[in-house]
């Protein structure tokens, strides 16, 4: 209390001191946690769009290979029922079915290799997670300095 102050006017300061700083203390807070949800957002919608295009680059892949196979598949099948057709006593037939069933287990070989690949992608955006997390325990612990001091403020 200064010189000249009676208790009351000492207190009423001093109180309006505290609000103050405690309603600066909560604008800041909600300013920061604003702030971070702004990054969070911008950092997710970066590591979405990294990922949509690992996941675009394996599919444009996937169907440029298999254009390519197209081209020269019939030609090559052709050739390889006449050969064989040609080893079994003319039994085309027979040749036919066994290339056949050759082609389906390579291509289902290749097509299952590159499914692999894609599923084995990342798509749980971990870095977002992470700063997720840490922002959290972050604001958790503003929270509780902003509830400490207004307790000690009250007593």
């Amino acid at each position: 209390m200064l010189p000249g102050e009676t208790e009351n006017e000492s207190h009423s300061q001093t109180s309006g001191s505290s609000e103050k700083s405690l309603g600066s203390a909560i604008s800041d807070l909600l300013s920061s946690v604003s702030s971070l949800i702004r990054s969070e957002l911008n950092l997710a919608k970066l590591e979405l769009r990294e990922t949509t295009t690992q996941v675009t680059k394996h599919v444009v892949q996937l169907a440029i290979f298999a254009a390519v196979a197209l081209l020269g598949i019939t030609p090559f099948m052709a050739f390889l029922v006449i050969g064989l057709g040609e080893l079994l006593n003319d039994n085309y037939w027979l040749s036919a079915l066994i290339v056949s069933l050759v082609c389906f287990a390579v291509g289902g070989i290749f097509a299952a290799i590159t499914l692999k690949k894609i599923k084995q992608q990342d798509f749980s955006m971990r870095n977002t997670r992470e700063t997720l997390n840490a922002d959290i325990h972050l604001i958790d612990r503003k929270v509780d300095e902003m509830t400490q001091i207004k307790t000690r403020r009250a007593a």
